[in-house]
Parts: C-alpha cells; sequence; structure tokens
C-alpha cells in the first residue's frame, strides 16, 4: 500500500518569473508580512498528467487544465467573517466536473496595478462537484494581500484566470493509522480536502488529529464544517481549536501551537502506529512546526530539513509532510 506523500518530477510546474506567487491557497495572505513570499504553494508534487482523477460522471472535457490559464465567471459570494468570504466561479458548461486529483491547488492569475499577479489557492468545494469551483478568500488592508484585495473587487459576471489542478500530495485509504493535522489561519483549506477524502470512504478509519491555530474565536475558518465531520465520527476526529487572544467564554485552548499541545493531544511517534503530520500555515509558521521549506529561486519549492516542534517530539522527515 502507498504512502500520502508524493514526490516532485522533473514535469511540476514551476511558477513563471513575471509572476508575483505566495504560499499556497488562501493562507498565501494569511497575515501581512507573508503576502509577498516566494511561492511555497507549487508543492513538492507528482506529475499533474498522472495524478489527475478521471472525470468519471461525463465525458464533457475539464473546463481547466494545468498547461493554460482560462477565465471563470464570478457567479455568487458569501461572507464568512469579518476578514473573509467564499467566491464561487462557475464554468461555461454546468454539467462538467474538474478532472482533479482530491488534494490540489489552483493558481489564479490577475493584472494588478499594471503588474500580472498569480496565487495559489485550495478549493473548498468537493472534489467532484459539478459547475463551479469555490474559493475561500481572506482579505487584508491594502497594501497587503494584492490578490485577495483583487478577488474582493470583482462583482458577479467579472472573471478570474485560473490554471490547474497541480496535485499535492496523493492520498491512498487506511496508508496511516494516525494522521496529524497542525494548521494556522486558511492552512485549513488542504487539510480540509484530505479530510474530506477520508470521510467519503466509509472504509477509511484513518484516525485524525487536527490542531489549528487562529488569532480570535471569529478567525476559526470551516468551524462549523468541522465540527460536523466531529459529529459524524466522534471516535476517528480529534478537533481542537487554539485561539491567541481568547475571548471570556471561550473554553478551548489558548495560545499557539508549541511542542507542549503536541505531546498532549498524541501527535507522536510511535512503533506501533504508522502516524504522519501534515503542516500548512505562514511560513513562519510552518518553520516553527516543521522547519522551513527549501526555496531556490526558479526551481520548485522542496520539503527542507526537518526541524522545529516536530523534530523536538521524535518525528522524521519522512513522517511529516509542509504543505
Amino acid at each position: 500500500m502507498g504512502g500520502l506523500i508524493s514526490r516532485p518530477t522533473a514535469s511540476e510546474p514551476v511558477p513563471q518569473k513575471e509572476s508575483t506567487t505566495a504560499v499556497d491557497g488562501p493562507h498565501s495572505e494569511t497575515t501581512p508580512a507573508n503576502t509577498e513570499q516566494t511561492d511555497a504553494g507549487a508543492h513538492d508534487s507528482s506529475d499533474p498528467s498522472r495524478a489527475i482523477v478521471e472525470n468519471q460522471a461525463t465525458d464533457v472535457e475539464s473546463p481547466l487544465v494545468p498547461h493554460e490559464f482560462r477565465p471563470l465567471e464570478l457567479a455568487e459570494i458569501s461572507i464568512v467573517n469579518h476578514n473573509s468570504k467564499t467566491f464561487r466561479f462557475k464554468f461555461p458548461d454546468p454539467n462538467s466536473r474538474l478532472k482533479q486529483h482530491f488534494a490540489c491547488f489552483y493558481f489564479v492569475q490577475a493584472e494588478i496595478d499594471g503588474e500580472v499577479i498569480q496565487r495559489p489557492y485550495t478549493p473548498i468545494s468537493a472534489i467532484d462537484e459539478p459547475g463551479s469551483v469555490t474559493l475561500l478568500v481572506k482579505i487584508y488592508d491594502r497594501p497587503y494581500g494584492k490578490m485577495g484585495n483583487h478577488i474582493d473587487s470583482l462583482k458577479i459576471g467579472d472573471t478570474l484566470k485560473f490554471k490547474g489542478p497541480i496535485p499535492k500530495i496523493e492520498y491512498h485509504p487506511n496508508a496511516y493509522d494516525h494522521i496529524g493535522m497542525l494548521s494556522a489561519g486558511s492552512g485549513i483549506t488542504p487539510m480540509y480536502q484530505v479530510l474530506r477524502e477520508i470521510w467519503n470512504k466509509p472504509n477509511d478509519k484513518t484516525r485524525v488529529t487536527l490542531l489549528m491555530s487562529n488569532s480570535t474565536i471569529k478567525d476559526i475558518l470551516l468551524r462549523k464544517e468541522l465540527e460536523a465531520m466531529k459529529a459524524e465520527r466522534p471516535d476517528q476526529l480529534t478537533l481542537v481549536f487554539t485561539v491567541s487572544r481568547p475571548e471570556d467564554l471561550w473554553d478551548g485552548e489558548s495560545g499557539r501551537i508549541d511542542e507542549q499541545k503536541i505531546r498532549a493531544w498524541d501527535i507522536l511517534p510511535s512503533k506501533e502506529t504508522k502516524t504522519l503530520v501534515l503542516v500548512c500555515g505562514p511560513p513562519g509558521f510552518t518553520a516553527a512546526m516543521a522547519g522551513p521549506k527549501l526555496i531556490i529561486p526558479g526551481q520548485r519549492p522542496q520539503q527542507g530539513e526537518l526541524e522545529g516542534h516536530l523534530k523536538s517530539v521524535g518525528f522524521t522527515k519522512d513522517e511529516v509532510f509542509k504543505f
């Protein structure tokens, strides 16, 4: 049985020089200091042409492809919280579906202030959802979050260019006994993709522990969806929210994710249990949890050496994946 992590190949897309990229998904703009980081979203991934899931429900051509940008029309906007919204973009054919790997991201591209900008986003819509794709976007005050502000400026009927899917990881049911997830802010989006894939397979008994860090209670994204998953399979999912600035009525964890919390919630290596830990968030968060990704200009981002809290508790490099 194969593992969950897919390794890079020579065919993986490399960000174009004329575009400015950031870390994957909406968490590319989680904090103002991270908005102009070199791309950490073009993950250590396998060949998209081999990892894409074929569309078995229809013979209609996929509306998006990995090798070119295509415009999609904005169909719906929903407010999530004080600084986040979802944006649903519709396909030209309402019956078409994305031919995508379950855990993947898409580049979006726009000309902003005379500069061509692209950012990678992880959709929150189901991989087999017909007719549209939905992004969860954090919006920050300018000059931060260029793409987020651009998307927020779009009106119904406007278009945004998409390219993908670009796969990040492969997943085989029951390949691991336990998956630990450490996320910060909108770094929850790829974790949500993995969880949905597990929950879509009734025979997948993989146990999951999700530690999710946010500034405040109102910053917790996808909370309702995650709690619904917990209610559906209470023995399979341990769900832990921690906030840096708790309110009086908050009875959950407080403070940032650290070694003590990782140990307390049993995200630990074991000879008896095959465990993998996934990490996603701003670069500073990733570095604290597992060490920074290795960024070399003009090359695909690499996992880099394992450092930080996960190394301190005893994990090895092969047991950790940094989105």
